[in-house]
């Protein structure tokens, strides 16, 4: 009877992560949609995953870059900036109208207003992780596991409720 209640739970326990991780996945896959940004922006947070090694910056493939939209660039700050295409580089002095950043190990200048945003944390490895969750394929696996547990579960609750009337008689 225990075995059935830890299991129970455990089930319960995995429901509630797949519920979480299918809004996730469904609240990304509709944001990516509606806006026209080549990154998503909600709240005035975007997210950034790295996808080649940069020295330069200490950036690995698969670290996931947590950004500021509204926060501006200071010296040393690592940036989220559009030139030619959205990439990650790090401050190094800051003109008038003109910022030069390093990335990929090359210095180049750009235009203030290029910059999108601030990198305000970074967190190693994760990016490879939501780069798998993320997937389209991922949200019909986990819609299917989460069907199949809860049957399991309604299956096990019928079991001990069946298992509870017969020790009554």
């Amino acid at each position: 009877m225990k075995f059935k209640k830890i299991i129970k739970k455990i089930i319960s326990i995995i429901n509630f992560v797949l519920i979480f991780l299918i809004i996730i996945n469904l609240f990304n896959f509709i944001i990516t949609r509606l806006q026209k940004n080549e990154y998503i922006s909600f709240l005035d947070y975007s997210y950034w995953i790295v996808e080649k090694e940069d020295i330069s910056l200490e950036l690995k493939p698969g670290d996931f870059l947590l950004i500021d939209l509204k926060t501006h660039a200071n010296k040393e700050d690592y940036i989220f900036y559009y030139d030619e295409s959205m990439s990650i580089g790090k401050v190094k002095d800051i003109g008038t109208t003109n910022i030069k950043v390093i990335s990929l190990e090359e210095e180049k200048e750009i235009r203030k207003d290029a910059v999108k945003g601030t990198v305000i944390k970074v967190i190693p490895s994760i990016g490879n992780i939501l780069n798998l969750i993320l997937k389209p394929i991922c949200l019909i696996i986990m819609g299917i596991i989460l069907l199949l547990t809860s049957i399991i579960q309604s299956l096990l609750t019928k079991k001990m409720q069946m298992s509870k009337s017969i020790k009554k008689f």
